[in-house]
């Protein structure tokens, strides 16, 4: 059995322009549909397409906490990435393909992170290797809302539904985007037919993080101050807001003393643009001097106390949010703890102040560490073998 993986892989660097696997979640959820995949089956083989070598930034080895006997199963295949996220769901390196066919001749089945491609791949293999993979598509981000959208035909909507369409099972991060999703489509679509893609999409919101990983840096000694850590990217304002917050956290030191903030900023966005934003403020609210490892950054969510996410998870699954909870941290999260700008900075206070009472604490941190479990690998590992692998084995094997 051939498994192949390709990921939308999304989070590259804002100074130099390569990418960072170890840091993608996309590529840590792959990991983990392996990991769960070697409980159940070991006669298996993975291909995972990936940016040429020297287009990514990762010194190490983006599969270091897989098991050595894993990592001797799976293939990588370089290919030319678009150094653009966007682009990346409109290139198809067919002359690549066609080059290291080899690679792929025993494929029996493809995850595809990326549907807009998903007609691709079935040309792909039906014209060139005269066969038929399983194809199991996954929507990671809609173009719907607002805060993701695209214009015209450039969304990545209708491409995305000429992939569901073509997809021999389909997923998707969360109910509200399946919802949300199908609910805009039967606007543009017969309505029997959007009834039918819906029907075969299932909600993908597990296997996000390893608990193992985790707790392999686990660091449990706090900050002698109140520690808010700000782990989304600083390159999308629409979406994470960061501005937004670096303009909050001033705002909360005319209040209080009694805390400090770090910008881990994953997308390595140059110091200047930081520098710009913070001016005044490089005494409380710091960012890293060098590109976190990710031993560093696993270590800075155990020291952390306060982790907020001003963008909607149920709009934008939020692997990073997952792996924070899961470390003992209190959440700010957009839609449940504040409905509004207006109300964040009420909100961070508020969660300060939480941190005085040690038994709310404990409370919290064992409530979120129950919820962020779910999302965990070794919560779910046959969960989703059931559901996505065991059905298609009769077929992919014939």
């Amino acid at each position: 059995m051939k498994i192949m993986f390709f990921p939308q892989i999304a989070t590259r660097s804002y100074t130099d322009g390569k990418w960072f696997l170890l840091k993608d979640g996309h590529i840590r959820v792959i990991k983990n549909q392996i990991m769960a995949i070697e409980k159940f089956l070991k006669d298996c083989e993975y291909l995972i397409c990936i940016p040429e070598r020297m287009h990514i930034a990762d010194n190490k080895d983006y599969l270091y906490d897989l098991p050595y006997e894993v990592k001797t199963k799976i293939k990588s295949f370089y290919f030319d990435f678009s150094l653009n996220v966007g682009l990346n769901r409109f290139t198809f390196p067919m002359n690549q393909l066609i080059k290291n066919k080899y690679l792929f001749e025993n494929v029996d089945i493809i995850i595809n992170d990326v549907p807009e491609l998903a007609r691709n791949w079935k040309s792909y293999f039906s014209m060139y290797l005269k066969k038929e993979p399983i194809l199991i598509s996954g929507i990671h981000y809609i173009d719907i809302y607002s805060e993701n959208s695209m214009v015209g035909e450039s969304q990545y909507f209708w491409r995305q539904l000429d992939g569901l369409l073509c997809s021999d099972a389909c997923t998707i991060f969360t109910q509200k985007m399946k919802e949300d999703y199908f609910e805009y489509a039967k606007h543009y679509i017969n309505y029997s037919l959007a009834r039918k893609l819906e029907e075969k999409t299932k909600v993908f919101d597990y296997m996000l993080f390893s608990e193992n990983e985790l707790n392999l840096f686990r660091h449990e000694e706090k900050s002698d101050k109140k520690f808010i850590l700000f782990i989304s990217r600083c390159s999308d304002e629409k979406r994470t807001q960061w501005k937004f917050f670096i303009q909050q956290m001033k705002n909360l030191k005319k209040i209080r003393q009694d805390f400090e903030v770090f910008i881990c900023n994953p997308s390595d966005v140059p110091s200047e643009t930081l520098d710009a934003e913070i001016l005044d403020a490089k005494d409380y609210i710091k960012y890293p001097s060098m590109k976190l490892t990710r031993e560093q950054y696993i270590k800075l969510l155990w020291k952390a106390d306060i982790v907020p996410l001003l963008y909607n998870i149920k709009n934008n699954i939020a692997v990073g949010y997952y792996e924070a909870m899961y470390c003992k941290n209190i959440g700010i999260e957009y839609g449940k703890d504040f409905k509004n700008n207006s109300q964040f900075l009420d909100s961070v206070n508020e969660k300060l102040n939480e941190l005085d009472f040690k038994k709310v604490v404990e409370d919290i941190y064992s409530r979120n560490y129950r919820w962020a479990k779910n999302g965990s690998r070794e919560n779910n590992a046959q969960r989703f073998f059931n559901e996505h692998i065991d059905p298609w084995l009769p077929k992919a094997k014939s």
